[in-house]
């Protein structure tokens, strides 16, 4: 992935610890709590839209504007897919627990 640094901060593992240990959990409870298959899909088409529109704005900007635009829509893509993994490991315990 990218390395984004800001004097010592680095970025692309803040990104990953956030989505990993704040969004996932999030997304397991929205899933155990929500009754609405549209319910637990807001998240992750949230980011999903987000990632479209910083494709969109890639292709219309130009200049290095273009790259920051495909690095928020690269981190948007990974977002989306760890809203997708806590879904599926949801529906993974769901079916568990029936058994």
């Amino acid at each position: 992935m990218f390395d984004i640094w800001l004097d010592e901060l680095n970025f692309t593992y803040l990104i990953i610890a956030v989505s990993v240990f704040v969004i996932f959990p999030v997304q397991l409870i929205i899933c155990k709590k929500a009754k609405s298959i549209k319910v637990k899909l807001i998240p992750s088409a949230v980011f999903a839209v987000s990632g479209i529109f910083c494709v969109i704005m890639a292709e219309v900007v130009t200049g290095w504007d273009v790259l920051g635009y495909l690095i928020f829509a690269i981190y948007f893509a990974f977002l989306t897919a760890v809203c997708i993994v806590g879904m599926l490991v949801y529906w993974i315990y769901a079916k568990l627990k029936k058994q």
